[in-house]
């Protein structure tokens, strides 16, 4: 416990900081680390125009320097439980599991419990970047350049094959066991080939129905009498959702390990669609008929106008105009300030 106000700043230290400055509209938003700063002040600037946020990674002091350089998820869920957030001092995290699994872990109950405590309710972040809807436009985008591919029939078509592995992992978490963790979804997105002249889309997709089959297999044998309680669980789970947001077959894919689905899409179609675009691009443009020097000067204008696909689909921010998760964080922020 803090000897005064001073050496434990909180919601009230900001709360009159703000009286006694006259700047009651300045908000101090805490996050994990220093890579959820873009997301959580596009979200809330989006959202509230009439305040302005100064995001935090770690905890400052009074004099606006750094006083802890302590950060991550479970930092801010103790200071949730210590009461230190209110309108003027907030939270935001990713939610991981915690948001379907509010009834059945402690993280899930702090957060569900705790107003000035904003989440992703995906995974994380890195999830909402991968908005299956979004895709096509973005890549578009990154080439300047259409794009031949359906990613959205590959992303609901990924969603449908991890969904039952996805459900498995929850009932383990919830139950506190450890034989499929969230960190082991690397193990089970095939990242190795992407699609191209010798691998296809149902190449990458057999590959992942074969990983999440023999993973199945493995923990029906180890939990051989358990299927009537992960049925029950299933059921209780799937009724505490509300209708408005919920999991299903073909939005499973936003509550696994936001790293993983990210990097999957990455390297499975995401950039080599991108390469293939470019390359088809550059070789229609050393084609044409155009004049050598011409050809070199519109090869070096495109290249330099393309994008890459990475840093692009790190700043994906074009989930807002389909995302029913936007939705629910958007009316999270105005129920405290709106």
């Amino acid at each position: 416990m803090a000897d005064s106000l001073l050496g434990n700043i909180n919601g009230r230290y900001y709360q009159q900081l703000g009286v006694l400055t006259g700047n009651q509209n300045v908000i101090k938003v805490l996050v994990e680390d220093e890579l959820d700063v873009p997301f959580w002040n596009d979200v809330l600037t989006h959202t509230v125009q009439n305040k302005k946020f100064k995001i935090l990674p770690y905890t400052y002091n009074e004099e606006g320097g750094i006083n802890s350089l302590t950060k991550g998820k479970q930092h801010i869920l103790d200071k949730a439980k210590a009461g230190d957030f209110n309108p003027f001092f907030i939270g935001c995290v990713d939610s991981d599991y915690d948001y379907l699994l509010k009834d059945y872990k402690d993280e899930g109950k702090t957060i569900a419990q705790c107003p000035y405590l904003l989440q992703t309710y995906t995974y994380s972040i890195e999830n909402l970047m991968c908005q299956a809807e979004t895709l096509h436009s973005l890549c578009c985008k990154t080439c300047k350049e259409s794009v031949e591919f359906d990613f959205e029939n590959f992303v609901k078509n990924t969603s449908r094959i991890i969904y039952p592995l996805l459900i498995w992992a929850l009932y383990l978490e919830a139950n506190g066991r450890e034989d499929f963790t969230a960190t082991q979804w690397n193990e089970i997105f095939p990242c190795d080939r992407g699609i191209g002249t010798t691998c296809t889309e149902t190449d990458i997709l057999q590959k992942l129905q074969q990983n999440v089959t023999l993973k199945i297999e493995q923990l029906q044998t180890l939990y051989a009498e358990e299927e009537h309680e992960k049925e029950e669980f299933t059921r209780q789970m799937m009724g505490a959702l509300p209708h408005s947001f919920t999991l299903d077959q073909d939005n499973g894919y936003l509550f696994v390990r936001g790293h993983d689905i990210h990097h999957f899409l990455l390297k499975t179609v995401l950039e080599p669609v991108h390469k293939i675009t470019k390359n088809k691009h550059l070789q229609e443009i050393r084609q044409s008929n155009a004049s050598p020097q011409d050809k070199k000067n519109r090869i070096q204008q495109y290249l330099h106008i393309v994008s890459d696909m990475e840093d692009m689909l790190n700043l994906n921010y074009d989930y807002k105009q389909c995302s029913p998760v936007f939705q629910r964080i958007k009316q999270d922020i105005q129920n405290l300030y709106v």
